[in-house]
């Protein structure tokens, strides 16, 4: 802080103090002197208004402290997620939301209490939750912060999935902890989980039918149900390969009967396709084929080659909605993702705000203290 000096008038000793720092302006005050006394520059004005900028400094610190205070009791206890502080890994502060969000009346349900206290005994990748946490809490201090899942116990015993974020505040040694929930995101996962098990089981007990070619009399042949799957009855099917190969979608004929080679030379074990049948009223469904060679010829050539015909054409529809489901969840998580880490930005500067202050204030108070010895030096 710096200070200007302006004489009011000509012939009188009246002086105006200006005290400023950074453009900013602290007050001033006037200076009038009587009979002859001791002109501006003398030391006892000096002194005294070395004494009138330390008390202004002091004020000015003060009121940024309490400011700086006030923000953060504001960010914390307003916050819409639950905000803790961890010391010694116990909880020793919260914000409201957190206590609306685990259920409870009382702060003091969370407060003194530990973080796996608050949840199951084993978290959903099998490690202990009182392991894991502390595990957790060490990488914070070490790392300086750490982000992971975590599942919560709400007061009625159901499961809450939480995004949580440490911060580790080396000044205070404490943690800065924010949970953003997750849960539904979770639900989500979960259900998409559910409905792939669900389709392989419809897939399982979906019907089928059987198919046979004769490779020395180049004749395919379908079932009753193989043909009932593509429309056809044993009057207009025709059991030859030209006709039986000429129902493979165009766009699918050369990599099916690829496959086919591939499997008769042993370039592949296993013989299983999925390609595109043209049905008798023209339309095509996917079908899943899989065979296995039972006979050769005398020259090692396949004889005959069987297998199964199943119509995945509910499963191909099935994928696609799932795909565009994925889609639908993945520009969720994004969108998710993309408010947490703005979220993540504002905690940042927060703790850089909170840290900060921590330095500041040992700046002014050796500034203080450095301008207090000047003083002294001066009397």
């Amino acid at each position: 802080m710096v200070y200007n000096i302006k004489k009011l008038l000509k012939y009188q000793d009246i002086y105006n103090v200006y005290f400023h720092s950074d453009n900013i302006s602290y007050g001033s005050i006037t200076i009038i002197t009587f009979n002859n006394s001791p002109s501006i520059d003398s030391e006892l004005i000096e002194a005294f208004i070395a004494q009138v900028t330390v008390f202004i400094q002091k004020q000015h610190s003060q009121k940024k402290l309490k400011k700086s205070d006030e923000r953060y009791r504001t960010l914390f206890e307003n916050s819409s997620d639950p905000n803790l502080i961890i010391d010694n890994e116990v909880f020793i502060e919260c914000n409201q939301a957190t206590i609306d969000y685990l259920g409870y009346d009382d702060m003091n349900d969370v407060i003194g209490k530990k973080p796996w206290e608050h949840s199951p005994e084993i978290q959903p990748d099998n490690i202990p939750s009182e392991k894991k946490a502390k595990q957790m809490i060490k990488e914070a201090i070490i790392k300086g912060n750490n982000r992971f899942e975590w599942v919560h116990l709400h007061a009625d015993g159901s499961h809450l999935w939480v995004d949580v974020m440490l911060t580790y505040i080396p000044s205070v040694d404490r943690i800065y902890t924010i949970w953003r929930d997750i849960s539904k995101q979770k639900a989500s996962e979960i259900k998409l989980k559910e409905s792939e098990e669900q389709l392989k089981l419809a897939l399982f007990s979906a019907h089928e039918g059987m198919w046979e070619w004769r490779l020395e009399t180049n004749a395919i042949s379908f079932d009753k149900n193989a043909q009932r799957m593509l429309g056809f009855s044993e009057g207009d099917f025709k059991p030859e390969a030209d006709f039986v190969l000429d129902l493979i979608h165009p766009e699918d004929k050369e990599e099916a009967l690829n496959t086919i080679r591939q499997y008769f030379k042993g370039m592949i074990d296993h013989y299983s396709n999925e390609y595109r049948l043209r049905k008798k009223n023209g339309k095509y469904i996917w079908v899943w084929s899989v065979g296995k060679i039972t006979s050769w010829n005398k020259n090692g050539d396949p004889n005959r080659f069987i297998g199964v015909l199943r119509d995945i054409n509910e499963k191909k529809k099935t994928e696609k909605e799932l795909q565009v489901y994925r889609n639908q969840l993945e520009e969720l998580v994004n969108k998710r993702t993309a408010e947490l880490e703005k979220k993540n930005q504002e905690l940042e500067r927060f703790n850089h705000l909170f840290v900060g202050r921590e330095f500041r204030i040992k700046e002014l108070r050796d500034k203080i203290k450095m301008l207090e010895e000047q003083i002294s030096n001066k009397k």
